[in-house]
């Protein structure tokens, strides 16, 4: 029979042996050394100069002073000695500077290694759960490249799924971008989080769909110079009237005219403007049409009367620059028309377009 005790290397007690508690108290030793095994350093080489009895030490390689020679051991200083003991593999010691375990294996404390390969979930700073298997509750989130780029791959099993990044606020969502239940990349927005919109879709060949667009600063088109700039574009009508030279006007409600304003340029659109009424302007003065902006330069575009006209055509309208209103000139006669050259409530505007260029 051996004298010790297999792992701890307890020493047994003889039946023949005199003053065996000398014996006793040596296991006892042992086992305070060992049990419940608190390390004040790992890897640890030069004693310290006034060691706190019971304290313990695991020695590491090229240990000096009175651990010289006792490299891998554990060091107790005990009733004013040291005292040393061979660790095996699987012990396990609590670094009292760090607060890790530590197991022995191969002759060195290492920190337990931890499978990180098919976890159920992993919260940090939070719970995760079934559906949310990685939860993270934290000021920010970095990604970051391991020497070149990073991608971040959202996949999803089927072209009906949704493979998407939602923007929440207080749990209720308010956009989302991404494959939202087709191939198609979308962007979402909500207000309340139940009715969505979908303001940008681009689709697989390369087009973008746009629901609705609002450029405050205006749009470059075909360069980044200012020139390039398209700052405004409105569709719209106004009611014109028929005036003379000296202030009168005729309106024609409630007849309307359609014009369309890209940048600078106006495109007037009239079309029939019948049963037109001259009545209260002077005859003699010539006949105009007023304009939904001032003119900022020269105009001179066709324009089609029908019925009895006291100049023979073609006709144009001429407006010219800081004018508000067109005249309709005569090339036969090269002059333009006056009051008395329409027949009132006989004399039509069939048709006509008129391009005007404002200053802003």
């Amino acid at each position: 029979m051996s004298d010790t005790s297999a792992n701890l290397a307890l020493p047994y007690m003889q039946s023949n042996q005199s003053q065996k508690h000398v014996t006793h108290n040596e296991a006892l030793r042992r086992l305070d050394i060992l049990v419940q095994l608190v390390v004040e350093e790992f890897d640890a080489t030069t004693p310290p100069g006034l060691p706190t009895d019971g304290a313990i030490w695991a020695l590491g390689s090229g240990a000096t002073g009175d651990w010289a020679g006792e490299d891998g051991m554990l060091a107790a200083w005990v009733d004013g000695a040291w005292v040393f003991v061979t660790p095996l593999d699987g012990w396990r010691a609590y670094g009292h500077g760090d607060g890790l375990l530590r197991t022995h294996s191969a002759g060195a404390w290492s920190l337990p290694t931890v499978d990180t390969q098919n976890l159920d979930g992993v919260g940090i700073g939070t719970t995760s759960d079934n559906i949310n298997r990685l939860a993270v509750s934290s000021e920010a989130t970095l990604l970051s490249h391991e020497g070149n780029g990073h991608q971040l791959k959202l996949n999803k099993a089927a072209s009906a799924d949704t493979g998407s990044l939602l923007f929440q606020t207080n749990w209720s969502g308010r956009a989302e971008m991404g494959l939202a239940g087709e191939d198609e990349f979308s962007i979402k927005v909500s207000a309340d989080g139940s009715t969505w919109q979908t303001p940008l879709r681009l689709n697989s060949g390369g087009l973008a769909e746009l629901t609705e667009v609002e450029v405050s600063g205006g749009i470059k088109l075909g360069g980044v110079a200012d020139e390039n700039r398209l700052s405004h574009y409105e569709t719209g009508s106004y009611t014109p009237s028929l005036i003379d030279m000296s202030g009168n006007s005729v309106s024609l409600s409630p007849k309307s005219v359609t014009y369309v304003r890209i940048g600078c340029q106006v495109t007037v659109m009239f079309n029939f403007l019948n049963n037109l009424s001259t009545s209260g302007l002077v005859a003699t003065d010539d006949i105009a049409l007023t304009l939904p902006f001032t003119n900022g330069s020269h105009s001179f575009c066709a324009v089609e009367l029908q019925g009895p006209v006291g100049k023979s055509g073609p006709y144009f309208w001429h407006a010219l620059n800081g004018q508000a209103y067109a005249k309709i000139r005569a090339l036969s006669a090269n002059d333009v028309l006056s009051v008395s050259d329409f027949t009132s409530g006989s004399t039509d505007i069939i048709g006509g377009t008129l391009t005007l260029c404002i200053d802003s």
